[in-house]
């Protein structure tokens, strides 16, 4: 077998090691970012839920304290 032959063969086997390699990083680089955007998402959505639930509580309380003293200036009129 000639040598230039030999190194094309060598040459073809590196190239394909690479592109293994690169395959496989690219691969894991689409794992990872799945996981970041996932968790991501669920820190989101639990933010969200935490300031709805303290919004609602909020909106609950001041609903209440307004007719309280809707109640309470009734009764300093009569």
């Amino acid at each position: 077998m000639c040598i230039f032959l030999q190194g094309c063969i060598l040459f073809r086997r590196n190239i394909t090691i690479v592109i293994r390699r690169y395959s496989v990083a690219k691969m894991w680089y689409g794992v990872i970012l799945l996981l970041s955007n996932i968790l991501v998402s669920k820190i989101h959505f639990t933010i969200c839920s935490v300031s709805g639930q303290i919004n609602k509580h909020a909106a609950y309380h001041i609903a209440e304290r307004h007719v309280r003293d809707k109640r309470n200036s009734r009764k300093c009129d009569i």
